[in-house]
């Protein structure tokens, strides 16, 4: 696979990130996930901080994700499994 460094913009910061040609479009769609859910933290709770809704935003996907890997109806999904390392592996290289 052939790997690229591209810029990603999160809360109007640059993030060089590293990702296969494959994983590119799923990297942007992530990003502007999380612009979106940003926004709507700012919006809904009057959050002043960028670090506390990102925190917020962090919390919420983790429990998310733990939710997701106690439901036995979804483990074994193999489509599943990969979105959710992807967003592991997205959040993972943000450093904030």
């Amino acid at each position: 696979m052939n790997e690229k460094l591209i810029k990603v913009n999160i809360a109007n910061r640059l993030y060089p990130i590293r990702v296969n040609d494959a994983d590119e479009a799923q990297v942007q769609e992530a990003a502007a996930m999380i612009n979106s859910r940003v926004k709507t933290y700012f919006e809904q709770f009057n959050v002043k901080d960028i670090q506390d809704v990102l925190a917020m935003y962090a919390l919420e996907l983790a429990t998310d994700n733990i939710n997701l890997r106690q439901n036995p109806a979804l483990a074994g999904n193999p489509q599943l499994e990969q979105v959710v390392m992807s967003l592991e592996n997205l959040l993972s290289d943000i450093n904030v």
